[in-house]
C-alpha cells in the first residue's frame, strides 16, 4: 500500500508541496471509507473537512423540488467539500459514494494552516474550481436546451390536444342541437319527397310542374344528405358492418351510378382496375367515400375534363386514386381538407364531406391522402388492407 505522502504527491492541488511538508500534512490527514450509497457530507450541513477522493467514485447531487440531481462524477484524486470551508457556509450540494470509496479527510483548521503555509494550493484549487463552474455552466445549458426543448414538444401536444378537445366538443354539441331538429326536420321532409314523387309519376301534367317536382326531389335529397352527414359525424360511437368484398366491382358499381350525372357535366371517366383481391369494408361507407369524391372531382371541373380512377395491390394493401383534370386546390385550403365545416369556394354541401371520408378509411385501418395544385388538378389516394 502506498504511504500518504507518496498519494498526497500524486494530488494535483498538493503536487508542489516539499516532502517535509507532505509527511506534516500525511499525519494530520485521516483515512476513512464509505460503502456504496453511503452519504459522505450532506447538503445544508456545516462543513468542516476536505476529502480527497484515493479510490472509488461519488456523485455530487442537489435536490430540486421532490428530485434529485447530479451535477458531476468524481473519481480518484479528485477532491471536494472545500467550498463551505473556503466560504464558512453550509454545504451547498449533497455526496454520495457510487461504489466502495476511500478517502483522505483534512480537517478545516489544518487545511487553512497549509493554505496560509502554501499559497499555490490556493491557485490549484482555484484551476480546479473554475474547471468545474465551467463544466456546469455547460451542464446547465445543455440540461436548459433540454428543458426547453421538452417545453415547446409539450407546449405542441397541449395545443393539439386542446384543439382536439375543442373540435370534440364542437361536435358533441353540435350533435346534440342538431339530433333534435334534424329528426323534426326530416318528418316534414319525407312528406315533401313523398309529394314530389307522386307529381313525378303522375302522367299528364304540364312540363314546368314535373321540372319543379324533380328540383323539389333533388334539393330534398341534398338536405337529407347534409343532416345525415352532421348525425353521423356527431356520434361518439361510429360502428362499421363489414364484409369482404372486391374493390374493382364495388367501383365499376359506384362508376355506372355516376355516370350520367358525369356524362351531363362532360365529364369522362376513365377506369384502370387491376386488382383481384378482398378487402373487408362496409360497402355503404366505403360507397359513400367514393361517391363523394367522385362528386368533388365533377365540381372541380367546370368546363368537363377527365376523372381517372385506378386500383393496384401494394403488399397487403389497395391502392385507390381518383385524379382529375380539374381547377386544383389551393395550399390553404388543401392544409384544410380534411378539417369539419371548412368548404372554400364549395357551392354546395357543408364541408363535412372529406372530414367523414378520413374517418371512415382510418376506421377501416386505411390512409387517405390528397395531392393538389391550382390549375393543375387533383390527386386523391386512398390506401385499404387486404383480408388476410
Amino acid at each position: 500500500m502506498q504511504t500518504e505522502e507518496t498519494l498526497l504527491k500524486n494530488i494535483p492541488v498538493f503536487e508542489t508541496l516539499d516532502t517535509t511538508s507532505l509527511k506534516k500534512l500525511a499525519k494530520l490527514s485521516t483515512r476513512k471509507r464509505y460503502k456504496k450509497g453511503a452519504i459522505i457530507i450532506k447538503e445544508g450541513e456545516l462543513g468542516d473537512s476536505l476529502f480527497i477522493i484515493l479510490e472509488g467514485e461519488v456523485e455530487v447531487v442537489k435536490a430540486e423540488k421532490r428530485t434529485k440531481k447530479t451535477f458531476a462524477s468524481l473519481k480518484p484524486f479528485d477532491f471536494f467539500g472545500e467550498m463551505a470551508i473556503l466560504e464558512n457556509k453550509p454545504r451547498s450540494a449533497t455526496v454520495i459514494a457510487r461504489k466502495d470509496s476511500t478517502f483522505l479527510i483534512i480537517c478545516k483548521s489544518d487545511f487553512e494552516k497549509l493554505i496560509v503555509k502554501h499559497p499555490n494550493i490556493s491557485f490549484e484549487i482555484m484551476k480546479t474550481l473554475s474547471a468545474r463552474i465551467r463544466d456546469t455552466d455547460l451542464n446547465l445549458i445543455q440540461d436548459l436546451r433540454k428543458k426547453n426543448k421538452e417545453l415547446k414538444t409539450a407546449y405542441a401536444n397541449l395545443k393539439n390536444m386542446q384543439n382536439e378537445l375543442i373540435k370534440s366538443e364542437k361536435l358533441t354539441t353540435i350533435g346534440k342541437v342538431s339530433g333534435g331538429i334534424i329528426h323534426d326536420l326530416k318528418n316534414p321532409l319525407s312528406v315533401v319527397k313523398g309529394y314530389a314523387e307522386y307529381l313525378k309519376q303522375s302522367k299528364g301534367l304540364p312540363e314546368p310542374v314535373m321540372h319543379a317536382a324533380t328540383t323539389i326531389l333533388h334539393v330534398v335529397n341534398i338536405i337529407l344528405n347534409m343532416t345525415q352527414e352532421v348525425l353521423e359525424f356527431s356520434k361518439d360511437d361510429y360502428r362499421l358492418e363489414k364484409i369482404p368484398i372486391k374493390i374493382d366491382k364495388l367501383i365499376n358499381e359506384i362508376s355506372v351510378i355516376s355516370a350520367k350525372e358525369l356524362e351531363k357535366s362532360k365529364v369522362e371517366l376513365v377506369l384502370y382496375l387491376n386488382t383481384n383481391c378482398h378487402c373487408e369494408v362496409d360497402p355503404q361507407k366505403i360507397r359513400r367515400v367514393f361517391f363523394n369524391i367522385i362528386s368533388n372531382a365533377k365540381d372541380a371541373m367546370l368546363d368537363g375534363g377527365n376523372l381517372t380512377i385506378s386500383s393496384q395491390q401494394k403488399d397487403n394493401k389497395v391502392l385507390i386514386t381518383f385524379q382529375d383534370t380539374g381547377i386544383g386546390i389551393d395550399s390553404k385550403t388543401l392544409k384544410n381538407i380534411f378539417e369539419p365545416f371548412y368548404s372554400k369556394g364549395k357551392r354546395k354541401g357543408i364541408g363535412l364531406g372529406m372530414s367523414i371520408a378520413k374517418r371512415i378509411i382510418e376506421e377501416h385501418g386505411g390512409s387517405i391522402n390528397v395531392k393538389s395544385k391550382e390549375g393543375k388538378g387533383t390527386l386523391v389516394t386512398i390506401s385499404i388492407p387486404i383480408c388476410e
